[in-house]
């Protein structure tokens, strides 16, 4: 639930908030884009399609990135 209400607040957030599926992000609009301050990976630990999309995701953030800036959450703890 926590993990749904943070992506929905991402979509409908007016301030600049944004939600993407998987990195890396598009080229277009690349110059435009505003400043990512926070990366959130949501990992439903039922679906391995998820954990690996995470797993993928890694590799295109600079690794100076991961000290204050990216934090994981994961949903579906419980039905493990």
């Amino acid at each position: 639930k926590l993990a749904d209400d943070c992506a929905n607040r991402a979509l409908s957030d007016r301030e600049g908030g944004g939600l993407a599926k998987s990195f890396p992000l598009p080229v277009e609009n690349d110059e435009s884009r505003p400043r990512i301050d926070l990366v959130v990976f949501i990992i439903n630990l039922t679906s391995e399609l998820s954990f690996q999309s995470a797993e993928a995701s890694l590799k295109y953030l600079e690794p100076g990135y991961f000290l204050g800036k990216v934090c994981f959450m994961v949903s579906n703890v419980g039905k493990l």
